[in-house]
């Protein structure tokens, strides 16, 4: 499990370079990466959990991520 999670919001979108197969142009935010890893400054501070991998280890990661629709209904 990675202890960190990039998240990419989209907003780069918004550009006529970005299109869809179907040539449509994708608007600002109508887009969401999202990137498990490990912290980014792990390596420079010792409290953060270890980003290395050491020589002969093996790394496996698997990602699984399930989303929903579910009606809010209020009352």
């Amino acid at each position: 499990m990675e202890p960190g999670l990039q998240v990419y919001s989209g907003i780069q979108l918004n550009h006529p370079v970005h299109a869809t197969l179907s040539t449509e142009i994708y608007l600002a935010y109508s887009g969401l990466g999202l990137e498990p890893q490990g912290w980014s400054d792990a390596l420079n501070n010792p409290c953060y959990p270890s980003a290395i991998l050491q020589t002969g280890a093996l790394y496996r990661h698997v990602s699984r991520l399930s989303f929903s629709k579910t009606a809010i209904h209020g009352g």
